[in-house]
């Protein structure tokens, strides 16, 4: 019923737009939060606004800002972790990928691929490999050691994890 009032009242991408900012800063201050000390009370607070969360990433999705989707999606990956949406996460950085625009930061496109890459690879899903290695191509041309280093992680992940012997 609320939807649908809101609907009617012809605010509702204004409403849906600040309803997606609130919940992209909540989800920014989590983020450092959701390792070390403060984990599980964190974790709680997201749980809490799951919902909201999908939401706002939905609304940023839709709305073309797929920058600011990746960007919040990575700052939930250890939240994902640890409460085992490993699936969900897979999917909504696909969802991102594949509506990126020619001008995103490459550096995004190597963290969604990170994510894939190290998620998939915990539930031991073949199919992350090839995102992983999409990401170590991407970091291989950026001077970044860490982002480098970050996406070896995931292809090395992701390669023993599914079981697949590769030559070498």
């Amino acid at each position: 019923y609320a939807q649908e009032q809101l609907q009617r009242s012809g605010e509702s991408s204004g409403i849906l737009g600040r309803h997606a900012d609130h919940y992209r800063s909540f989800v920014a201050t989590a983020a450092p939060h959701t390792h070390g000390p403060d984990q599980m009370v964190w974790d709680r607070r997201l749980d809490a606004d799951l919902d909201n969360v999908r939401i706002a990433l939905n609304t940023f999705l839709e709305a073309g800002d797929i920058a600011t989707h990746l960007a919040m999606a990575f700052d939930l990956y250890q939240y994902w972790m640890h409460v085992s949406l490993h699936v969900e996460a897979m999917e909504t950085m696909h969802e991102g990928i594949d509506a990126v625009p020619d001008d995103i930061d490459p550096e995004l496109l190597v963290k969604a691929y990170f994510v894939i890459g190290v998620l998939g690879a915990e539930i031991t899903d073949p199919k992350a490999i090839e995102p992983a290695r999409r990401g170590l191509a991407i970091a291989e041309g950026i001077p970044d050691p860490g982002l480098a280093g970050r996406a070896q992680l995931a292809l090395g992940a992701a390669l023993v994890h599914s079981g697949v012997r590769e030559p070498g």
